[in-house]
């Protein structure tokens, strides 16, 4: 039994008994072949059989299968592999296996949806495939993801993403009301999906209708140009979450609400394949976040502390899904001092380096990173060679979605791993030292007269088939032919504009949490919020107004409604200047949870002549918003408590659906 404490305290243990289980894994594991294991389906005409494999966890004779009217039965083995027609009809279609013992006697069932579609709509807006060896094609042209989970530091959310661009990110991780903003720095969007409504623990009709109305608040998103991918879930197994509801969930969104866009989900560094392989069924692309420096680091369970450490937890990801998913792996962005209020060390330009190539040789098909902070109190160093690590990625990547080689370069040298891969464009090898120490590195196979690093540093020349260079620690060369032009970048899309960045005062931070007294873990509480302020006859020229509400609001300043918007996770800002007035002011504030507790505001007005108001102490407080006021219950600082900083700053703009609040009273 192994526990471990996220926060200092005690726990107890009584009554413990202890059992043996002959497996952990589900009794019939049952993974279909790409293209099909990705929307478990095929395009209205296609011809042939669909393949798979089934793997068993108990003992039995044959596998019974039962799919459109027909079935067949197989012996039983380690791995059974079946091939099924497809059906010539359009529609869903059940196929039902079962594990018989010698005397006929069903032991263990499980069933597979199977659906027969035409192509995407018109109105979607892109289309996102994987082939055999997991390379992502978008809109039937390769594609290479370089992601960012968004930024923890102060900056507006507008401006971090045409920052994020500018590093070397094509994608980034948003809510819906983000879509437009990382349209227009040029970046794709992975949408974060609504938990709540889709992964709820509950009966599998009440959930279809719950998917389904949840299909239908994303009809205008499906369409939004920025959008290529999900996101479900991060770190199930590590926060013990229940996965039956999320592989539901995942299957009834890919059946009924959008099955030509994959969903990704994200696992901690712990655990083992087989314990894992449930969330590995809950996704079509699967991944493990790793941060290893400064090094040896606990953030790996494995006994590797070290930047090798990635490159194993990637092979981790490929055995958790049997090698039928395509694995993007999340990579350190962080100092993790940052965290715990230590000495802050950033991996160096080598470190962020070798461990994105060491996922990539490893078999990952895409990256993301976690933890950058952008804006005040930034690390420039830090930011800068991880640009120069993102751009020499996206100059590779014409070649990283080339075909994988084998056999054909091999290394003589212990500690060596080498990956080749060919395109049109011509070969590309990348070549890691996974020890501390130096090695002189021998390579054999069919090398160009000029090998040259993507930089253009020459190489050494290749002597009778050999390739020979020095090699630190921990580093990497990725070598090409020097005789043969660069291919130009794969597609990403432009920036649509300029962004002009406006220094945020970012007064939330200054201010406190607060709600209704009593009512903070009400699901669905509602409640109203005021606080007069003097302005004597000093006026701004700038008052700059911060919201942010679990979930909802609607703000008004004397009277006038200046603000109404969903979303806890934006602070949203604006120059209210215009609406106040010499003297006596008030704000206002409606605001209202989504069923999902806990509840709570946090709002500011800060002056350029000095003036400040802050949600804490001074905000008052009411059920009806009538005359029954009272002290807000102050719940927490901005930083602190159930919310900890994940709010950031986002210029306000109204909201494209309305508020579903009633109207204020």
């Amino acid at each position: 039994v192994v526990g471990e404490l996220r926060d200092p305290g005690t726990v107890y243990f009584g009554d413990i008994t202890i059992k043996e289980i002959a497996s952990i894994a589900p009794p019939l594991d049952i993974v279909l072949d790409s293209p099909w294991i990705y929307t478990r389906g095929a395009e209205l005409g296609s011809k042939g059989d669909f393949t798979g494999s089934v793997f068993p966890a108990v003992k039995a004779e044959k596998l019974r299968i039962t799919f459109d009217g027909k079935t067949q039965e197989l012996d039983c083995a380690p791995e059974i592999r079946f091939a099924l027609a497809v059906p010539a009809e359009p529609g869903r279609q059940v196929i039902r296996f079962e594990l018989l013992d010698a005397a006929g006697k069903v032991i263990a069932a499980d069933k597979e949806n199977f659906t027969v579609r035409g192509p995407a709509p018109a109105t979607n807006s892109h289309v996102v495939t994987f082939d055999a060896q997991h390379r992502m094609f978008l809109d039937g042209k390769p594609f290479f993801a370089i992601g960012c989970w968004g930024n923890r530091g102060p900056i507006p959310r507008e401006e971090s993403y045409f920052r994020l661009s500018d590093l070397g990110f094509n994608m980034v991780m948003c809510g819906a009301t983000s879509l437009d903003a990382v349209d227009a720095s040029g970046m794709y969007a992975m949408l974060g999906m609504n938990n709540g409504t889709i992964f709820k623990d509950i009966p599998e009709k009440a959930k279809l209708e719950n998917v389904i109305r949840y299909a239908e608040g994303l009809k205008t998103v499906l369409s939004h140009p920025a959008l290529v991918c999900y996101f479900s879930v991060d770190e199930p197994a590590w926060r013990g979450v229940q996965l039956g509801p999320y592989q539901s969930g995942y299957r009834l969104f890919r059946d009924y609400v959008d099955p030509w866009r994959p969903v990704f989900l994200n696992e901690a560094p712990r655990g083992t394949p087989e314990a894992l392989r449930p969330s590995g069924a809950a996704c079509d692309i699967y991944g493990i976040d790793i941060y290893p420096i400064p090094s040896p680091n606990n953030h790996s369970e494995l006994v590797d502390k070290f930047a090798t450490s990635v490159g194993k937890y990637t092979e981790m990801c490929r055995v958790t899904v049997r090698d039928r998913k395509p694995v993007w792996m999340t990579l350190q962005g962080f100092a993790w001092g940052q965290l715990y209020k230590r000495e802050e060390i950033y991996p160096t330009l080598e470190e962020s380096r070798f461990m994105a190539y060491d996922a990539i040789a490893h078999g990952a098909t895409g990256l993301f990173y976690w933890g950058l902070w952008l804006g005040e109190g930034q690390n420039d160093a830090f930011l800068e060679n991880l640009k120069k690590t993102l751009h020499e990625i996206t100059a590779a990547a014409p070649f990283l979605v080339g075909d994988t080689v084998e056999g054909e370069t091999a290394a003589e040298t212990p500690d060596i791993r080498v990956m080749q891969k060919r395109s049109s464009h011509g070969d590309l090898w990348i070549v890691l030292n996974e020890s501390p120490e130096e090695k002189q590195v021998v390579l054999k196979g069919k090398f160009p007269a000029r090998p040259a690093e993507l930089s253009g540093k020459a190489l050494p020349a290749p002597d009778g088939g050999a390739l020979a260079f020095a090699l630190p620690g921990y580093e990497v060369r990725v070598f090409r032919d020097a005789d043969k032009p660069m291919p130009e970048p794969l597609y990403v899309p432009k920036p649509k504009r300029e962004y002009k960045a406006y220094k945020s005062l970012n007064g939330y931070r200054q201010a406190s949490w607060v709600w209704y007294p009593g009512t903070n873990s009400v699901a669905g509480a509602m409640a109203y919020f005021r606080q007069e302020f003097d302005l004597g006859g000093k006026m701004p020229g700038k008052a700059e107004l911060s919201v942010a509400c679990d979930d909802m609001f609607r703000c008004w300043i004397n009277g006038e409604l200046v603000m109404e918007q969903t979303g806890w996770q934006d602070a949203f800002t604006l120059d209210v200047a215009k609406y106040l007035k010499p003297g006596k002011n008030t704000i206002r504030i409606q605001g209202a949870d989504a069923g999902g507790p806990p509840c709570g505001l946090i709002y500011a007005i800060i002056c350029d002549n000095g003036v400040k108001i802050l949600s804490g102490k001074d905000t008052e407080a009411s059920l009806d918003g009538r005359d029954s006021w009272k002290p807000a219950q102050v719940l927490a600082p901005y930083g602190r408590g159930a919310w900890l900083s994940n709010v950031s700053a986002r210029a306000y703009e109204p909201p494209r659906q309305p508020v579903p609040l009633p109207e204020s009273r």
